[in-house]
């Protein structure tokens, strides 16, 4: 028996359409690419907070191919993960205190578990939708103190990870393309590289400028919303741009 038959409560009813969907678009060497560490590294940068990964779930067990700040989680079965409601709901999840019970409650017994072996009080993950809307992972950012999370920073949370999804079917498209191929992903891959870059050194000045605050205040998240507005406008100019 499976890990996630135990657990059958956490699969989405167009689950074999997911997972189709998860094996077009995140092949064995996905999210191995700098591009995807730079997306985890900024959103660990905007939200001062000590962990941020892409999961991606496959049919019982969820992947962490793309991971800071727990280099020992590489995977573990998708019952024992928080993201496992993330692709369940298909909707962003947030837990701002995982002391709490009420809060431990919505998990299950072995996320429970693995919350508290990692220390994890705050969670905040939006999912990956591909473009028939099945979601094929998360991007997430965790910390080990509780936090507020305001209305503001999760839509921010919410542009990133569609960049991750823009980004995701882009890549596709040129890897499966003759016209197109591994040269134009690489161009691709290289000026969005550039411009997370540049986001991140505008991070580190404007958080520099208004002190450590939680939430982050509107000074810093309003010009990183634009930032990530122009981004993704960059990106959508791409052939397979389908976002």
């Amino acid at each position: 028996m499976t890990t996630m038959l135990t657990a059958p409560w956490l699969l989405p009813a167009d689950e074999a359409a997911r997972l189709q969907t998860l094996h077009l678009y995140a092949g064995p060497t996905c999210l191995y690419e700098p591009v995807f560490g730079g997306f985890i590294d900024l959103a660990a940068l905007i939200f001062n907070l000590p962990v941020a990964f892409i999961s991606l779930a496959d049919a019982d067990e969820m992947t962490y191919k793309t991971n800071l700040g727990l280099p020992q989680l590489e995977h573990q079965p998708r019952a024992a993960s928080v993201c496992a409601l993330t692709i369940r709901h298909n909707a962003p999840v947030l837990f701002t205190d995982l002391s709490q019970p009420a809060q431990l409650s919505r998990l299950t017994t072995a996320a429970t578990q693995a919350v508290q072996e990692h220390g994890i009080k705050f969670y905040a993950s939006i999912p990956l939708r591909m473009p028939n809307q099945c979601p094929i992972g998360t991007l997430c950012v965790v910390g080990f103190h509780a936090r507020p999370f305001c209305a503001a920073e999760q839509q921010v949370l919410e542009q990133l990870a569609e960049l991750v999804e823009q980004t995701l079917v882009i890549r596709q498209l040129c890897l499966a393309s003759s016209w197109l191929g591994e040269e134009h992903w690489s161009r691709i891959q290289t000026t969005l590289t550039e411009g997370l870059w540049e986001l991140a050194a505008l991070v580190r000045y404007l958080l520099k400028r208004s002190g450590p605050q939680i939430p982050v205040p509107s000074e810093v998240l309003e010009p990183v919303s634009r930032r990530l507005t122009g981004l993704h406008s960059t990106l959508a100019v791409h052939p397979g741009s389908l976002l």
